[in-house]
């Protein structure tokens, strides 16, 4: 039995057809040129673009022509990305898919307010299954505090509870008296599993250099590295993860990150999830699509979304909840 259409494929088609359609050279006027046209339809389950170039065209038929198939083809393109996608079932996912959950409530904030909001998203996520699930960085506020500590141990019951993983980035008070922006991987019963120092630190924060360099870490799914925030500047911390084996990069941060991050993914070779606005970017520097959001009482999870990637193949697939 073939395989049905993505969603994607079929609004492609669907626009390619009615271009093919509109826009044929039909036209016999002698004064026309040569008609070069190319057409790229770029879409996603939150927007679509249209980019058209094409060289001048003198008769007004064929330029009437041109602006119909726009139109057409963006109303395709718009009813195709309101369409709600297929969930993507994990077990059709080559290699071995891991389920991930990124959970950008922002930086800083009120401790005690902020914790209790990352517990309500960890329940959430806990619930549908997630394997591991990473907060922004320091997400608890600024307060350093030990490790383990009052947060480590907070949300080490969730992930205990839950049997996941969870990426939780706090500042640290060391016993050495030194502060450290940590990223601390909780293990699924609630055990701190390590720690990543950031090795990059923004002249702003006033904090000390880790001088333990790239770690990665070994996990029930694979190797998997941290980075945090302003790390996203310096290239050589990415190439230690890669050169340690990290197969996925977990990369906490109190804002965006951009492009870069879509370039380290595919000149390392491996899946990105970036915990600033919350997105995941897939080995080919292709960003992944947002699932649905996890609804709860009182609301929706903000951008809380449930992808699935594999660790092996590279092949990554979206889960909507």
């Amino acid at each position: 039995m073939p395989t049905p259409p993505t969603r994607p494929q079929a609004v492609r088609g669907a626009a390619i057809a009615v271009m093919a359609a509109i826009t044929r050279s039909d036209c016999t006027c002698p004064s026309c040129p040569p008609l070069i046209r190319q057409f790229l339809l770029v879409d996603s389950a939150l927007s679509a673009e249209i980019k058209i170039s094409y060289q001048s065209v003198r008769c007004q038929r064929m330029n009437r022509n041109l602006v119909r198939a726009v139109i057409w083809v963006a109303g395709i393109a718009w009813i195709g990305a309101a369409l709600p996608a297929a969930p993507v079932d994990p077990k059709t996912v080559p290699g071995r898919p891991v389920k991930v959950a990124t959970i950008p409530i922002g930086f800083g904030g009120d401790h005690d307010r902020k914790v209790k909001l990352a517990i309500e998203h960890l329940e959430v996520a806990g619930a549908r299954g997630v394997d591991i699930a990473c907060l922004p960085e320091e997400f608890a506020g600024t307060t350093a505090e030990p490790i383990p500590g009052r947060t480590t141990e907070s949300l080490g019951e969730l992930a205990r509870k839950h049997r996941m993983y969870v990426v939780c980035p706090l500042r640290e008070q060391a016993a050495d008296g030194k502060q450290y922006n940590t990223a601390v991987l909780l293990d699924r019963r609630g055990q701190v599993a390590g720690a990543y120092r950031k090795v990059f630190v923004f002249w702003g924060e006033g904090l000390n250099v880790g001088e333990d360099g790239v770690k990665v870490f070994d996990t029930d799914f694979g190797r998997i590295a941290l980075l945090t925030c302003f790390d996203a500047n310096f290239d050589e911390v990415w190439q230690e993860a890669e050169r340690k084996g990290a197969e996925i990069v977990f990369w906490p941060s109190a804002y965006g990150g951009g492009s870069v991050l879509n370039g380290y993914a595919m000149i390392h070779n491996y899946p990105i999830v970036a915990v600033g606005t919350g997105n995941m970017i897939d080995l080919l520097g292709k960003t992944i699509d947002a699932a649905e959001r996890p609804r709860v009482l009182g609301g929706d999870l903000p951008q809380q979304f449930l992808p699935v990637v594999a660790v092996e193949h590279g092949h990554q697939g979206q889960q909507h909840v």
